[in-house]
């Protein structure tokens, strides 16, 4: 399972990060940091402000933070550069367990104290289906990312879905007839929409029945509307820029 949130630059995930491990479950808390993915450099450092505040200083772009026990359940921290959004998205990589699906309310909650943008989230067969592409190319084939500009539009509506009130009025979605065609209910919070469109997150909505769903919404990404049929005859790097206009 994956959540990813999205905050705009003037957000400070400092005090995300070191207010989670105090809110979060032992077991899904994030204390252990790395600079490269995998390398555990800072064990525990989220118990040494001092150190904690070098770490931030020494890696503006961002870093990883893993939990003490379970090295497969991680987050990835990217820090606002230029005009992008800062966010946190939570990788456990293990096979489908509930630990975060039982604890999703809490997660959600750290991320929307802190005044959260957009939040997404729910199985990675999910995310995948809805915003990843592969084309095959002469026997190898080109992966890339597509409709996450969220300057653009909704990149979907997946499990768990939190829109705030200034994302909605930026790309000027109604999120509560969006919640309608899903035929769920909607949590309003202090700053934003929160709803899930099934109980369980292996029961996600697929591809075509979201796009059947969304198709009169412009402001929600689907990627049936890309015509991938023209990319015959292009190269790799032709096909990765002709896909960069969807992302």
């Amino acid at each position: 399972m994956y959540y990813s949130a999205f905050f705009e630059k003037n957000v400070d995930l400092v005090n995300w990060v070191k207010e989670q491990v105090n809110v979060l479950p032992k077991e899904m808390s994030f204390v252990d940091a790395a600079i490269d993915e995998g390398k555990i450099c800072k064990k525990n450092i989220v118990s040494n402000k001092k150190d904690l505040d070098k770490f931030f200083y020494d890696n503006k772009q961002g870093f990883f933070l893993y939990n003490k026990e379970d090295r497969e359940l991680y987050a990835d921290i990217e820090f606002s550069q230029a005009n992008s959004f800062a966010s946190v998205t939570i990788f456990y990589e293990r096979p489908f367990n509930d630990l975060l699906e039982k604890n999703s309310n809490k997660l959600l909650d750290t991320f929307i104290a802190k005044n959260a943008y957009y939040v997404h989230g729910g199985t990675f067969e999910e995310y995948y289906s809805k915003n990843k592409v592969k084309i095959e190319l002469n026997g190898s084939s080109v992966e890339t990312w597509i409709g996450r500009n969220l300057n653009k539009y909704l990149p979907g509506v997946f499990w768990v879905n939190f829109i705030s009130h200034v994302y909605a009025k930026n790309i000027n979605l109604d999120v509560e007839k969006l919640a309608i065609l899903f035929g769920v209910e909607i949590i309003r919070r202090r700053n934003g929409y929160l709803f899930k469109t099934a109980e369980s997150a292996n029961n996600w909505v697929s591809v075509e029945e979201t796009h059947e769903k969304t198709k009169k919404f412009k402001q929600v990404f689907s990627r049936l509307n890309i015509d991938l049929s023209g990319m015959d005859g292009l190269n790799q790097f032709e096909i990765l820029d002709k896909l960069g206009e969807y992302d």
